[in-house]
């Protein structure tokens, strides 16, 4: 989202190693992959249940799933 700069230990993903991805060679493969926002352009991101309401109308809708 670009809430934080997409340096070497972004990059790098070593803190997903063995969550999402058992390498580290994978993890920077797929850090390196991800279309993000630039970085600095926004400070923060407003999250909240659709059916809340509470942002209406809300900007995105964001479905995070994993393949398991």
């Amino acid at each position: 989202m670009g809430l934080h700069p997409r340096d070497e230990a972004w990059l790098s993903g070593s803190r997903m190693q063995g969550v999402w991805h058992g390498t580290a060679e994978d993890v920077a493969e797929d850090q390196a992959a991800m279309d993000v926002l630039s970085y600095g352009k926004f400070k923060a991101m407003a999250v909240s249940p659709l059916v809340s309401g509470r942002l209406d109308p809300p900007d995105i809708c964001l479905i995070y799933a994993t393949s398991a």
